[in-house]
């Protein structure tokens, strides 16, 4: 059964702000946000008898490949939940929502997919542009995109003039933006990520969904 669920209607939430040029400032500012919030969440108590272990050696997270959670170890300071590249609204809208827990004031916002039209795909239509040459790993980053498309209403095509779309490159390591963020967004697909699940999944979060323990 194909499951088309991006077009489901949604409000825009207040916090986010949809950034029309992604730069490296924005990339700086949230990384520096979350490198604070691993800090400061090191020491305090998830409950009487247990504290957080965000800024331990070892997150203990569930994620769709455990060879993802090896590739990442060098870039775990820059990424939320082993594999996110965050904008500074998201960021911050993350911290707000651990200090409200914190304080009892609310239960942790439980994610599942993004929030609002504005960081969805028009047309469930993804324009993408892979920068690598390299015919296997094209291959790879192809059959990530069929698999969503065999079981989804979600397309994706290479990018001609569009201002927002996907840009697939070999990085250091594993990761992506959550959602349409607005311009050219990085997705990596490093030496070691090159199998269809790990390329669907970190297309999943281009797409909007965030990792399957913050479902409610």
């Amino acid at each position: 059964m194909t499951i088309c669920f991006f077009i489901l209607p949604g409000n825009d939430s207040a916090r986010f702000q949809r950034r029309k040029r992604w730069n490296k400032d924005d990339i700086e500012n949230a990384q520096e946000l979350l490198r604070g919030f691993l800090r400061l969440s090191a020491d305090i108590p998830l409950t009487p008898k247990r504290r957080s272990n965000f800024a331990s050696g070892h997150i203990n997270y569930k994620i769709i490949d455990r060879t993802e959670y090896a590739i990442n170890k060098r870039i775990l300071s820059d990424v939320f939940e082993t594999d996110l590249v965050l904008t500074t609204p998201q960021m911050r809208d993350i911290i707000s929502d651990f200090q409200r827990n914190k304080l009892g004031k609310t239960r942790r916002n439980k994610r599942k997919v993004i929030v609002g039209d504005t960081f969805r795909w028009p047309h469930q239509t993804v324009p993408y542009f892979l920068k690598e040459t390299d015919r296997e790993w094209r291959r790879t980053i192809l059959a990530g995109m069929s698999k969503w498309e065999r079981e989804t209403c979600i397309r994706f095509k290479e990018r001609t003039t569009e201002k927002d779309y996907v840009y697939i490159f070999r990085g250091a390591g594993c990761y992506s933006s959550v959602g349409r963020i607005g311009g050219k967004q990085y997705t990596s697909i490093g030496y070691g990520c090159e199998s269809g699940g790990i390329v669907a999944h970190e297309l999943g979060h281009a797409l909007g969904f965030w990792h399957e323990q913050s479902r409610p």
